[in-house]
């Protein structure tokens, strides 16, 4: 397997770590002096099918494909499913081993791009501490990788998917899934450390999609926003965003970008649905636990929507919410969930991933 020269589509941008050249598949507008936004609105295509869960929704159907398992001579082992999308990956003894799915409409099959060689989707850090990686909104993983190395590394390619020229929804879930497990019937999104994998359904709609909701979150010491855009037309939309990973410790003269993890200070809300919620985590996987698996270690904050548009007035500090008994209504349209923090923790530069689940009822008009 040839790692340096690859078959792939339109690269954002990269990073050059150990002599590796690493390559993110995925639309991340750069940072700028003016603030920095997420917009997921640009996403690699490929094709999928689907039957569903709500009246207007279509669930991929997803069914078992290659069973591929790779024990290499060097320390290099991967995944990669042909026309198809990872259902499961893990480490085995000298390598790795995964199924593969087909996702279909109708029963016909329908084609997701090939890929070769793919580089990974791998956050600056990553081989430094363990960490949580989701793949970018509206996207499934095509390939998986682990170097053993001096510096081991995982590694995810994910791609868009679309229907008739269509991009489809992936909706993940909530909690992790073990990867001895699996993500039967659905597909990988994301990974982390400990064989855990997120699953997730990829639906069909026609919901209109407009992308006018925003939520933002501003760094300690410049107040620069990082926005994250919300949609406002799909009904129950689940979208993570993992904030970026850095390595060592934020010098104080020289700060990190708004986006970037553990540096959050507060966050504000423009026009947000009602019945959204909120998920404020230091977990890199967005997890507040469950039984065995990873959760945020030292906060978590979930909050919900209570308004038809909810507008902040002004910043809300993070450690301001957890003053609050659960059940408050901390700002107009904002009622407080429930919350935790751990003995002598904060959330302040603190913060590591946000999840947003909209209702799943229509929105009023």
């Amino acid at each position: 397997m040839n790692l340096m020269h690859a078959k792939r589509p339109t690269v954002t941008y990269c990073w050059r770590y150990a002599g590796w050249a690493l390559l993110v598949i995925s639309f991340t507008p750069p940072l700028t002096s003016q603030g920095a936004e997420r917009n997921p609105d640009a996403i690699r295509s490929g094709s999928v099918e689907s039957t569903g869960p709500l009246a207007d929704e279509t669930k991929a159907v997803v069914t078992k494909g290659d069973f591929i398992r790779h024990i290499p001579s060097h320390p290099y082992a991967y995944v990669e499913c042909k026309a198809q999308a990872v259902s499961m990956s893990r480490l085995i003894d000298g390598g790795m081993e995964g199924q593969c799915s087909h996702l279909t409409v109708g029963g016909s099959p329908v084609t997701v791009p090939e890929w070769e060689n793919v580089l990974p989707n791998w956050p600056p850090g990553s081989s430094i501490t363990p960490m949580a990686q989701i793949g970018p909104i509206d996207t499934v993983a095509v390939m998986e990788g682990y170097h053993w190395g001096n510096t081991p590394f995982r590694h995810t390619a994910y791609m868009g998917v679309t229907l008739n020229g269509k991009r489809l929804m992936v909706r993940p879930e909530e909690l992790w899934t073990n990867a001895s497990t699996g993500c039967e019937g659905r597909v990988v999104v994301g990974n982390r450390p400990g064989g855990w994998q997120l699953c997730a359904d990829v639906i069909a709609t026609e919901q209109p999609r407009p992308e006018t909701a925003s939520l933002i979150i501003r760094h300690w010491k410049t107040k620069l926003p990082c926005t994250f855009k919300i949609s406002t037309g799909r009904v129950w939309e689940r979208r993570y965003f993992p904030l970026t990973p850095q390595k060592g410790t934020e010098d104080e003269d020289a700060p990190w970008g708004p986006c970037s993890e553990n540096t959050a200070e507060s966050i504000e809300f423009e026009s947000f649905p009602s019945a959204a919620r909120i998920l404020l985590t230091d977990d890199p996987g967005c997890s507040k636990g469950q039984e065995g698996a990873p959760a945020g270690k030292d906060f978590w904050i979930e909050l919900r929507t209570t308004a038809k548009s909810v507008t902040s007035e002004q910043a809300l500090p993070l450690d301001e919410i957890l003053t609050y008994p659960e059940g408050s209504i901390v700002r107009p349209g904002l009622l407080l969930v429930a919350s935790h923090v751990g003995s002598g923790k904060v959330a302040t530069r603190n913060l590591g991933c946000i999840r947003v689940t909209t209702s799943a009822a229509p929105p009023a008009n």
